[in-house]
């Protein structure tokens, strides 16, 4: 996040939501069961939303843009079945 910005302009929440996209990308690959996903997503892909939506007002698209590629990375990768 650039220095001088409004902080709640789309553009500058664009670049955090495309981090957190590529994040999740990269776990995508690897198979994980649900347990192992929440956790991905409470402390890897979106800390630093999380951190700077606590701060400052995020736009409600960008909002629902990390709200359908977190839906998608939880349902729709591939589970490994754990037996515990």
């Amino acid at each position: 996040m650039d220095i001088g910005y409004a902080v709640t302009e789309h553009t500058v929440w664009d670049g955090i939501a495309r981090k957190a996209h590529c994040r999740l990308a990269m776990w995508a690959r690897v198979k994980l069961s649900y347990a192992g996903r929440v956790q991905v997503l409470k402390t890897m892909a979106y800390s630093t939303a999380w951190y700077l939506g606590s701060i400052w007002d995020c736009p409600q698209g960008v909002v629902d843009t990390l709200d359908r590629v977190s839906r998608y990375f939880f349902y729709e990768c591939d589970t490994q079945i754990v037996d515990w």
